[in-house]
């Protein structure tokens, strides 16, 4: 189960190399720091509400959510090491960004 009970940490640095996985073929297909999800044409506005109580106290992310949220990263890596990539690993970074409208239909 790659949600957790309390935090999504970890989500994110095994969500490319499962894209990887099974979008590419080849070498390209373990390479999970190289592929990358990109959601479009779908707007998001991220308004925090604040509601994950146990997560802040007054202003300031408590240190039990964190350390929470690291064995949750943990978890995951241990569960699905085939597709976590690493912090050291990872650089994120803007290859190329092309409208909508550039794209070939079909």
């Amino acid at each position: 189960n790659c949600i957790r009970k309390a935090t999504t940490w970890g989500l994110d640095q095994m969500w490319c190399g499962y894209a990887a996985h099974e979008l590419f073929e080849g070498p390209a297909k373990l390479d999970g720091a190289r592929a990358c999800v990109i959601v479009d044409a779908a707007p998001m506005v991220h308004k925090n509400f604040r509601t994950l109580t146990h997560k802040y106290n007054r202003r300031e992310v408590t240190t039990s959510f964190i350390k929470t949220g690291e064995e949750d990263k943990k978890a995951m890596q241990t569960a699905f090491p085939e597709f976590f990539v690493s912090n050291q690993t990872l650089q994120m970074e803007v290859q190329r960004c092309v409208k909508r409208s550039a794209l070939p239909l079909g």
